[in-house]
């Protein structure tokens, strides 16, 4: 007679698991969360910058102004008269017309004029009337956000030609090395001599861009992380940490990044949104791209169960970010007679801005 086989038996049914002692727990979920895989899952690049980091509508304007002096240089056997007009009017018949100095336009702008450092759009040919034959001053007046804060003018030296200043027309630049200086709405002031000021209001400066970096700190201020709770009652731990050091319970490479968000719980809890909001960097400095990267954890052990609540996904919101983040739990046992539960939701985010060159993104003080 063959003896009949037996069935192994499985422990984790036929013995009464116990819960881990609260200190080895601890120390198998740390150990968990420090050994999670890393996923990146969604990179976003800001559409509405240019390959300069300056806003798309900015540098459509910067194009249109480049474009009317070139179909404007002059050759050396014909130079076109200063402002000429369609019918036909010379910028001296023109200037008999004006009772005192005038700025009419900057690049064939009458309004709204950009200036920037940045070649090759740095060529400022300045139109009007009753400028003088000798040269003055011409400059950029920054209207300061701050009233407790008053911005130096921005100097615009004159190019260096003999017909650079003449009664109707000045051709001047900007030093190309500019730094240091935001973006900020500006007017345009011409000094042409005998205590006069001749002014053109309404325009803007643009600073030429630094390469795009990583925003390794992001105000707590900056951030709605969505409230978090089981069916039961609010979950164990929400971290928001940024300004991130190596820890024995975060990721080693989230150390590099902008900000870690963690959210963990001895039950299962619902996934959520959490939203980022940029509009508060400083002047002129924009995101540039965003990766988000989220880490899977494993139960320690032999895993029964493994379940995941909501996705992973990164969009643009006006002005930031939001994040929809995934909720994932497992059970595991431990042997002898152990049973160990974890839910987790664990991401970071790698935040790369752009913009004014010798300017901070953040205000520090």
């Amino acid at each position: 007679m063959v003896p009949l086989k037996k069935a192994p038996i499985d422990y984790k049914e036929t013995t009464a698991t116990r819960d881990l002692a609260p200190e080895r727990y601890e120390n198998l979920r740390l150990g968990a969360l420090s050994l999670a895989r890393i996923k990146v899952f969604s990179q976003l690049k800001n559409s509405s910058l240019s390959e300069r980091g300056v806003d798309r509508n900015m540098m459509a304007a910067l194009d249109q102004q480049r474009a009317y002096l070139l179909e404007r240089s002059p050759s050396v056997a014909d130079r076109r008269p200063a402002l000429q007009q369609d019918n036909g009017k010379t910028g001296s018949s023109i200037a008999s017309t004006c009772k005192s100095p005038q700025i009419r336009s900057v690049n064939g702008k009458a309004q709204s004029a950009v200036f920037t450092p940045q070649p090759p759009y740095n060529v400022y040919r300045i139109e009007g009337c009753m400028f003088g034959r000798v040269p003055g001053q011409i400059q950029l007046e920054p209207h300061s956000a701050s009233r407790e804060q008053t911005a130096l003018p921005i100097r615009l030296p004159l190019k260096p030609a003999a017909n650079s200043w003449s009664d109707n027309e000045i051709d001047a630049y900007l030093d190309d090395h500019l730094s240091g200086v935001p973006d900020t709405p500006v007017t345009l002031v011409i000094f042409p001599g005998k205590g006069q000021r001749v002014e053109l209001s309404g325009c803007f400066f643009v600073a030429r861009r630094g390469e795009p970096k990583l925003l390794d700190t992001i105000p707590s201020s900056w951030v709605k992380l969505e409230a978090t709770a089981t069916t039961e009652r609010g979950i164990k731990q929400l971290e928001y940490v940024s300004s991130l050091q190596a820890r024995e319970d975060i990721h080693a490479d989230a150390s590099g990044t902008s900000a870690l968000i963690s959210r963990s719980n001895f039950t299962p809890f619902q996934s959520g949104t959490d939203v980022f909001d940029f509009s508060h960097l400083n002047s002129g400095w924009r995101v540039d791209s965003v990766q988000l990267q989220h880490y899977v954890v494993s139960c320690p052990g032999d895993v029964v169960q493994a379940k995941k609540s909501g996705r992973w996904a990164a969009a643009w919101t006006h002005g930031g970010v939001k994040v929809k983040w995934a909720a994932e739990s497992c059970s595991s046992y431990i042997p002898p007679q152990f049973k160990f539960e974890l839910s987790t939701s664990l991401y970071a985010l790698k935040i790369r801005v752009v913009g004014p060159i010798g300017t901070e993104p953040i205000r520090t003080n």
